[in-house]
């Protein structure tokens, strides 16, 4: 799991990877967390993680996207952080 744009004094993110305290499946997934609450954005309809993965999560002003090994797998547009 990768995460950006932390908001100080609250657990305020965005996240990509993979998080199974979050998750149950093995999918790639882009989310946030505002507040404490737990937000998916996107998730891989079939691609799943695999132990030695590179994963890396680009944000460039609301778009946000997960590049694993070397390869985008995952876009999408949030303003809420």
């Amino acid at each position: 799991m990768v995460t950006v744009r932390h908001a100080s004094g609250v657990e305020t993110y965005y996240a990509g990877g993979r998080d199974s305290s979050d998750f149950v499946d093995s999918k790639y997934h882009i989310w946030k967390v505002v507040g404490g609450t737990n937000t998916s954005l996107a998730v891989t309809a079939s691609q799943v993680a695999a132990a030695g993965d590179v994963v890396e999560l680009d944000v460039s002003g609301t778009n946000l996207t997960l590049i694993v090994n070397g390869i985008t797998i995952l876009t999408v547009s949030d303003s809420a952080i």
